[in-house]
């Protein structure tokens, strides 16, 4: 998606975000996981990404 950065550039560098794939096929419960375990500053699954205020300046070096 070649907008992608500027899309998570939109949310506040102080916001959790999130990105998932529209082809996500797994288990809600480790979707939920993935979204709202707070404890780690990045989380990932196939197809999910959360990445917390902590690791947003990584989450904008790999996207740019």
């Amino acid at each position: 998606m070649d907008r992608l950065p500027e899309l998570v550039a939109e949310v506040g560098a102080e916001e959790r975000v999130a990105l998932i794939d529209s082809r996500f096929v797994g288990h809600r419960h480790s979707l939920r996981l993935a979204l709202l375990d707070t404890r780690p500053p990045a989380a990932a699954l196939p197809g999910v990404l959360a990445v917390a205020p902590a690791a947003r300046a990584d989450l904008d070096r790999a996207l740019a």
